[in-house]
């Protein structure tokens, strides 16, 4: 949409615009599952379950949690427009999530609230940030002990660098834990097994 399109729309309009283009990330994959081999899922996904994550570590550390929580909400938001950039995209591309965002939001009167919580999160500074960090990368290794669970191997090697990439200590001790759990517990070891084994 050119600028003057842009502008001929009224705030109302331009809302609505945004809140369609967030939809879109209901529908954009996340591209990484294709070089693992297995797992998959969409951008949307990802966000909701960072967002809870995000919730968890600052709730453990007395972090803002409400800010922490919006930054892990608007961190892929870019990327209705972008597409998902993985790591091996990124050796060779870059895509212009900042600009991108900026064309999301102008004329919709979240300008400035907006690009504030996105450029927190990129600086990396504050405490909230790192921890919308990690919970990004703590929600790549639950999905990567399902994948390994499963029997992707790759999984491990995958898990490996993801662990590295954590920066909080409470993401590091959650980590650890995620990696000596079994997915299936909190459903299957709810019940005592007599209640899996009785006929209905």
């Amino acid at each position: 949409m050119s600028a003057k399109h842009i502008q001929e729309r009224d705030a109302m309009q331009r809302l609505t615009d945004f809140l369609n283009e967030v939809g879109m990330l209901r529908h954009t994959p996340r591209s990484g599952y294709a070089f693992l081999g297995s797992g998959r899922e969409t951008v949307a996904e990802h966000s909701h379950r960072t967002a809870v994550i995000g919730y968890v570590l600052a709730k453990k550390t007395g972090a803002d949690a409400a800010r922490t929580v919006m930054l892990c909400l608007f961190h892929d938001v870019p990327e209705a427009r972008t597409g998902d950039f993985n790591y091996v995209n990124r050796l060779y591309d870059t895509s212009r999530e900042r600009e991108a965002l900026e064309d999301a939001v102008t004329g919709t009167g979240l300008e400035e609230d907006v690009l504030s919580i996105w450029d927190e999160h990129a600086a990396r500074e504050t405490p909230e940030s790192l921890l919308a960090h990690d919970a990004d990368q703590l929600d790549l290794i639950l999905n990567l002990k399902r994948e390994s669970d499963l029997g992707n191997r790759y999984a491990d090697v995958w898990l490996k660098s993801a662990l590295e990439r954590l920066r909080t200590d409470i993401a590091k001790e959650l980590a650890q834990t995620i990696v000596r759990t079994d997915h299936t517990d909190w459903w299957y070891l709810g019940p005592e097994q007599k209640w899996w084994e009785k006929k209905s």
